[in-house]
């Protein structure tokens, strides 16, 4: 019967995804066209800045950066739906929890619009979700290896991924610290040898080592700098990198960037406070920042949507913290360190979207309880 009605909702997800590509226009983000660019880059071997991770470039490539990667996009974006379902039956161990998340994940209008985008964040956000259930369900080398993986989609959970580990172990499944870190250094070999092609790569390129991208510096410069005002990142806004071309090494760019970065910050410290609650109100906020998308409808379905998910999952964090705070600290440690990383780079919606999975499963356990109490079992 649950599959049964895991199909349901699974080919409910991919309908609607596929009739939102059919129906909505294409927006053609500056970021899709780099992903493709640096695709065709990294097969036909020519010089070029990386400032992105290789796999979903090397995804789109191979997928055309067309029709053929909005497919698969939004057939990782369905399988994502199940996963909620999974992880919040994971936790939980309620299945009415579990489909009610698995519903409103289906028809969470985020994860459909970045599903026919050409974006990361459709498939990093698979790629998460089967982490944290693969980490649940105590499946630690398998949670390892997707979640480096993950990292070369995007890096965002490079550095708390080993934490990661110590909390599934420790808290949510109460098992010894030798086992945790057992798995750490397991991981740490994982992680060497899925990332030793990418290195050698960079090497070839730079003529030096370069772990992850050459991104990092410019999104430290724009979200620390006197132009910037909103916390947000959009270049000759937010602010102005020019000055930086003149270093024609790209390593070296970069790490004046970030050079750059850390002097304004410490030479100007109200200001960079000040940012940081902009930042931070920037991060939760209910509806789009970005003009295009801050009209009356979008206003209301991001309102309807998220912000009703975000009030439920704070109901629940303040009847259940105290009780579930292990089971649900890798979500609490995933949700805190995406917001202190944009509170030191720069703020946007798009980056806060991977702890959203995680914000309805934990919503719709407080739905759940609700509909429990209306609807009382005989």
């Amino acid at each position: 019967m649950t599959r049964i009605r895991l199909s349901y909702i699974f080919c409910f997800a991919l309908a609607i995804r596929l009739l939102a590509l059919a129906l909505v226009p294409n927006p053609h983000l500056p970021d899709a066209h780099t992903y493709l660019m640096t695709g065709a880059a990294i097969f036909h071997g020519s010089f070029f800045s990386v400032k992105v991770m290789p796999l979903y470039p090397i995804i789109t490539y191979l997928t055309g950066g067309g029709l053929g990667t909005l497919l698969l996009d939004c057939l990782l974006s369905a399988l994502t739906v199940i996963l909620i379902y999974k992880i919040s039956l994971s936790v939980f161990k309620n299945p009415l929890a579990a489909v009610l998340a698995a519903c409103c994940a289906a028809i969470y209008p985020y994860f459909i619009f970045y599903a026919i985008t050409g974006l990361t964040e459709t498939s990093f956000l698979f790629l998460l979700c089967l982490t944290f259930y693969l980490f649940y369900e105590k499946k630690y080398f398998w949670a390892c290896v997707i979640s480096v993986i993950a990292i070369l989609i995007r890096p965002v959970t490079d550095i708390i991924t080993p934490l990661f580990i110590l909390l599934f172990i420790v808290l949510v499944h109460r098992q010894n610290w030798r086992l945790a870190l057992k798995w750490i250094f397991y991981y740490a070999i994982i992680y060497c040898i899925l990332l030793a092609p990418w290195w050698a790569l960079n090497y070839h390129r730079y003529h030096q080592f370069v772990r992850l991208d050459l991104g990092f510096g410019s999104v430290a410069y724009l979200g620390n700098n006197p132009m910037n005002q909103s916390g947000g990142g959009i270049g000759g806004v937010d602010g102005d990198s020019r000055q930086f071309d003149k270093i024609k090494n790209p390593v070296a760019r970069n790490e004046a960037l970030i050079t750059a970065a850390k002097d304004y910050a410490f030479s100007h410290p109200w200001h960079i406070l000040k940012l940081d609650g902009i930042k931070f109100l920037r991060f939760w906020r209910l509806y789009p920042y970005a003009p295009q998308y801050r009209n009356s409808k979008m206003i209301i379905v991001s309102i309807l949507s998220y912000g009703t998910m975000l009030a439920l999952c704070l109901v629940y964090l303040f009847r259940h913290l105290k009780q579930d705070w292990r089971k649900i600290s890798p979500m609490l440690l995933l949700a805190l360190s995406l917001m202190i990383g944009c509170m030191l780079t720069i703020a946007s919606l798009r980056y806060r979207l991977p702890i959203e999975p995680f914000i309805i499963i934990l919503g719709c356990k407080t739905l759940e309880e609700m509909l429990k109490l209306k609807y009382p079992s005989p």
